[in-house]
């Protein structure tokens, strides 16, 4: 869950920008991780 938009740009022109790793709030253990393809539009 996250309070607001996340500011992501595809993986294939910012590895940094474009990958997010998903922590468990509950546990703080990684739950996910995303390579982003592409931004759609908002």
């Amino acid at each position: 869950e996250t309070q607001q938009a996340l500011p992501v740009e595809a993986y294939e022109s910012n590895r940094v920008g474009g990958s997010l790793i998903i922590v468990d709030p509950a546990t703080n253990r990684t739950s996910g991780a995303l390579l982003v393809n592409e931004r759609s539009p908002s």
